[in-house]
């Protein structure tokens, strides 16, 4: 693109009335710069210093030809305006003021550091050039986002340290928790006991069925019955199932008004080994139950209908029940009143 040398000097003359208008005094002493081979009754002022941080190159007629950044090389179009804007973005920054020595030493006028954020164009767009605009960081740069994956993941590993400890859900809301929790990741936001006792255990359970599968799969088991009273005295029968290596849970029933009586807690074990050998495709070929009189007649019916599977006593039942027998009265007595105080309180 060609400049008339006239444009220039119409463009510089805007700019000397912008540095009045800041307070920046042009003394008069400034010589005009002479160019050789350019009609000088054409120039006006001298050009400003901001022409000293390109490489203008001129053709045969005095015309500018080119114009070029001497830290980027971009040609940019010779208006002082426009050339000005360009070194204030620049990639390479330059590091003087390119104004300073408009003002003599001697000049007793505060000069202010000179302002090249002036919006001199800002209706005008740059040609060919894009400026590069910077932004204020945000915190969703300095912290890496979860995505949803990885959320239901560490819900689930969060669960499943809940469940494995035997856990209160409220511990979610404990405040020294969670802010354990916000130093691992403040990322990462701890659900809801609800969420934890609903989908997240759902989620977990289903992942434990399906990894019991693998691992019982054509494994010859031994099922466990017990029953115990839950802490509001609510009657419960549980079974788990043993590889010899590992147990796994598998069930639990609430009898309620029924009566625990060997033919009712066999037919209980009846459908927990159908329950085992169907879902689990596992062979159950013995039983665990305590030593009391009621799981002793329940070992006489299994080995009457199932002559092949083996029945058997706890040992650490087998060892209460001797401990039993060789203890004072009044100290059971005693130890009967600790475990009632226990039961009924917590």
């Amino acid at each position: 693109m060609e400049v008339e040398i006239g444009d220039i000097q119409d463009a510089e003359n805007d700019f000397v009335i912008l540095f009045q208008q800041e307070g920046i005094v042009i003394p008069e002493n400034i010589q005009q710069e002479v160019v050789p081979g350019i009609d000088q009754s054409r120039r006006g002022r001298r050009s400003l210093p901001i022409w000293d941080e390109f490489i203008t190159t001129r053709d045969g007629d005095g015309k500018i030809s080119m114009n070029k950044c001497k830290y980027c090389n971009l040609n940019i179009s010779p208006q002082t305006p426009r050339m000005t804007k360009h070194i204030q973005n620049c990639k390479v920054k330059f590091q003087k003021p390119i104004l300073s020595h408009l003002v003599t030493a001697s000049s007793n006028i505060d000069v202010p550091e000179p302002n090249y954020a002036i919006n001199f164009a800002e209706n005008q767009a740059i040609n060919n050039i894009q400026a590069t605009h910077r932004t204020q960081p945000t915190i969703k740069n300095l912290v890496k986002a979860l995505p949803p994956k990885s959320k239901e993941d560490l819900d689930k590993k969060c669960g499943q340290f809940i469940f494995s400890s035997n856990l209160a859900f409220n511990v979610l809301e404990n405040v020294e928790f969670q802010e354990f929790c916000r130093h691992l990741n403040p990322a990462y936001k701890l659900p809801s006991p609800d969420v934890i006792s609903t989908r997240v255990l759902k989620s977990v359970f289903a992942g434990e069925s399906d990894s019991m599968k693998i691992r019982l799969r054509g494994a010859k088991v031994c099922i466990q019955q017990d029953g115990w009273s839950t802490i509001q005295n609510e009657p419960i029968i549980a079974h788990c199932i043993s590889n010899g290596k590992e147990s796994h849970y598998l069930d639990s029933i609430n009898p309620e008004m029924q009566h625990k009586t060997a033919d009712y807690l066999f037919s209980v074990l009846e459908e927990a080994v159908k329950k085992a050998e169907t879902q689990f495709d596992c062979k159950v070929v013995g039983v665990v139950t305590d030593n009391c009189s009621t799981m002793v007649s329940m070992h006489r019916i299994i080995n009457e209908k199932y002559p092949n599977m083996y029945t058997y006593g706890c040992n650490a039942h087998l060892f209460n029940l001797i401990g039993e027998k060789f203890t004072p009265k009044d100290l059971q007595d005693k130890v009967n009143q600790v475990q009632s105080f226990i039961r009924n309180h917590h």
